[in-house]
């Protein structure tokens, strides 16, 4: 599939039904900015039904992430990324 599945209006309800198929390997590659709009529960609970999460990174620089994107958002990026990780260690 192309695409982000966290720009999925109806991502969180398709994640209960991926739930149910636990026992498959499931996989996306998303953008952690997207992350934005899920709340920290919202994002373990991601963690927890999906077996691998692949993150686009675009540039491993401020300066390398706008020459590739044309915007400012390293810093969002970063922010983000560093949430996930947060919720992949968190407690439940």
């Amino acid at each position: 599939m192309v695409g982000d599945a966290l720009l999925d209006r109806n991502w969180m309800q398709r994640l209960h039904l991926l739930a149910e198929m636990r026992e498959s390997i499931i996989q996306v590659s998303l953008k952690s900015l997207c992350l934005e709009k899920y709340s920290d529960l919202e994002v373990i609970e991601i963690l927890k039904v999906l077996s691998r999460i692949h993150i686009s990174c675009y540039g491993i620089t401020e300066d390398e992430c706008e020459a590739i994107t044309r915007r400012r958002s390293f810093d969002r990026f970063l922010v983000q990324t560093r949430r996930l990780l947060a919720c992949v260690k968190s407690p439940e």
